[in-house]
């Protein structure tokens, strides 16, 4: 059984709308997605947009959906995509996403400081493979690897499981 999912907003196309739907199949019915949600971002009156948010018993992930295909290759400031073209990495976005996050998290609940909170820019189309370089290559995922980066807290160096309080 998939994911539970809660929209919060409509994907921007339909290549947003699939990458969302195979990131709910590929996680187990006790991980629940947040889509397309609005959160502030640290600068007054600015939001940032979540593609995805995912509340995992280990951790909460931003995922930010791309559906380039084919060979991709880069480092955290930029890719060159299969056709040669040359655009911004996703990566810095999502790290300040999941960084504002976590600070919203703690200040909402002090207890919530013990959360891990991790970026991930999941490339969605069935033939993308990412070259990007070792060390910032752990922020990318697949299709192929994105349930062991979500699932797995051995990925994140054994994160404390999240319980209620």
């Amino acid at each position: 059984m998939p994911a539970r999912h809660v929209p919060k907003g409509h994907p921007v196309h339909d290549a947003e709308a699939r990458g969302i739907q195979a990131l709910v199949r590929a996680l187990p019915d006790n991980y629940w997605v947040f889509s397309n949600i609005e959160l502030p971002s640290d600068r007054r009156g600015q939001t940032f947009e979540h593609d995805a948010i995912v509340l995992a018993p280990h951790a909460v992930f931003t995922v930010e959906l791309k559906s380039w295909g084919g060979r991709i290759v880069g480092n955290r400031d930029r890719w060159t995509l299969a056709d040669g073209t040359v655009v911004p990495s996703p990566i810095p976005l999502v790290l300040a996403k999941a960084r504002v996050l976590k600070g919203r998290l703690q200040t909402r609940r002090r207890e919530l400081g013990s959360v891990w909170v991790q970026g991930v820019v999941f490339l969605s189309a069935a033939d993308a493979a990412p070259q990007i370089t070792r060390d910032y290559e752990d922020f990318v995922v697949n299709h192929d690897g994105l349930r062991k980066a979500l699932t797995d807290p051995a990925w994140l160096g054994h994160p404390t499981p999240i319980t209620a309080t």
